[in-house]
């Protein structure tokens, strides 16, 4: 099972929001490594993003999300599926221990509070540091995307031309 959330790039929540499918463990304020295709170039690159707001994909409020989002791509020409956003869970990457069996590192960023536009943010001072596990899981993403456009593409010679 699946669901979709809406997420706005960078540490801030101040951008438009994007959807992406992710897994069950993901929740509402959590940050996630998404890939982004860029407008122009096309390039795809892992950015941070927050989670604003999640929806199952069988409930009623995840098939409008999922219908918005379809349309959205739509009006750009895009016609391949929503983009998913790999988890750290997904990739098999697990968090160190030390030997008492504490996590070794705290993640920088920290939990995410409501801002004053209402949404999610990360707390003051704190600052995006990029790790070797952000990087790994940024990297997962990329190349999932890119598999994923490639066999979009490809597919696209062999489906029935409209009139």
């Amino acid at each position: 099972m699946a669901k979709f959330a809406n997420v706005t790039y960078g540490t801030g929540g101040a951008t438009k929001e994007y959807t992406y499918v992710v897994n069950d463990s993901v929740r509402l304020g959590d940050i996630i490594q998404p890939s982004v295709v860029h407008y122009k170039s096309k390039k795809v690159f892992g950015t941070t993003g927050i989670v604003q707001s999640t929806a199952k994909e069988t409930s009623t409020v995840g098939q409008k999300v999922k219908q918005k989002a379809e349309s959205e791509m739509a009006d750009k020409g895009n016609t391949g599926d929503i983009a998913e956003a790999l988890t750290a869970k997904d990739i098999g990457l697990a968090q160190e221990r030390t030997a008492q069996g504490t996590y070794a590192t705290n993640e920088p960023l920290g939990k995410t509070v409501r801002g004053e536009t209402g949404r999610r943010a990360v707390q003051e001072g704190r600052e995006f540091e990029l790790t070797a596990r952000v990087a790994t899981l940024r990297q997962a993403n990329v190349e999932a995307r890119q598999a994923s456009e490639n066999f979009d593409s490809y597919s696209q010679a062999f489906l029935p031309k409209g009139d």
